[in-house]
């Protein structure tokens, strides 16, 4: 079967080699005990630090009112990122005592920007391009929160903080609502037809069918700007990840008397549907390059 994100990028040479190469950053190789050096809780506060700021983005972009099509209700949990990665944050606080755990990094602070400088117009399809950026973030914390949250949560036993009578606390960012790939896939395939009728949106944001020589010529420039927008992701989310390596510090120790006595790991889901009664909250795609491949493939048309 044809998935969604082939019908958007198929066979694209140079995000198939971004993607595959962001994969092998050290930062992120860490995560899975193959780098270096002992991941550590300053490494993780640093780098959720980093997506918090990139979320948010997303979320004050996704939200104005130049950008169409609106997200369904069904998805409003995933404009809520960064309020969830702010809740991981406020828990690893205390453990971290680093003065400059808060700082934005360069490289994020350039992604930030470009993101911002994007053309937004409502019923354009330029449009996508900055929906191609949060979904190459998103994809990959969907299929990939469990397996990160699961290491994650053994950096947490390993350095002592890890809490049995409260096993989401600081693993809050990797919970999503079972039904939420069925729900993003059903709103993608509503507006993302380029194997099939293409559609364009006047105005007031409502369909509106295109002639056959319109269509083509709008399908091939969508399509490039879909393929830009996603090397453009990688590739500036991998300045983020190379920034973090380079500036880490591997020897970051917990602060004193903090310590709690590790339980036996278990795990608690709860719905991003019932987000707002918890709170008012990929390792976005940097870190979800390491599985946004599986990902792509479970999204059948």
């Amino acid at each position: 079967m044809t998935n969604i994100l082939q019908q958007i990028l198929p066979n694209h040479p140079e995000v198939n080699k971004l993607h595959l190469a962001i994969e092998l950053k050290p930062f992120l190789q860490r995560y899975l005990g193959k780098a270096e050096g002992p991941l550590t809780l300053l490494d993780h506060y640093r780098h959720l630090r980093q997506l918090k700021s990139v979320y948010d983005t997303f979320t004050q972009l996704l939200t104005s009112d130049n950008f169409t099509p609106k997200l369904p209700d069904a998805l409003i949990c995933l404009l809520q990122r960064g309020a969830r990665i702010q809740q991981d944050l406020d828990f690893l606080s205390p453990y971290v005592a680093s003065g400059d755990k808060d700082m934005e990094l360069e490289s994020t602070k350039n992604y930030v920007a470009y993101l911002k400088n994007l053309p937004l117009r409502k019923g354009d399809d330029r449009n996508n391009e900055l929906l191609i950026h949060f979904l190459v973030s998103i994809l990959g914390d969907l299929n990939g929160g469990q397996f990160l949250k699961r290491l994650v949560t053994k950096l947490y036993e390993r350095e002592g903080i890890y809490k049995h009578d409260a096993p989401e606390n600081g693993v809050k960012f990797y919970h999503f609502d079972k039904d939420t790939i069925a729900n993003l896939t059903s709103w993608l395939k509503s507006f993302i037809k380029f194997n099939a009728i293409h559609h364009t949106h006047d105005g007031d944001g409502s369909q509106m069918e295109m002639s056959s020589s319109t269509k083509s010529s709008s399908v091939d420039e969508n399509a490039a700007r879909l393929g830009k927008g996603a090397v453009d992701a990688f590739t500036m989310q991998s300045a983020i990840v190379d920034e973090l390596e380079r500036t880490r510090t591997p020897n970051a120790m917990l602060k004193p008397d903090t310590r709690v006595k590790v339980a036996n790991n278990s795990f608690s889901f709860f719905s991003c549907k019932t987000l707002g009664t918890i709170a008012a909250a990929g390792m976005m795609a940097v870190a979800t390059g390491l599985v946004i491949t599986t990902t792509m493939n479970r999204f059948g048309s």
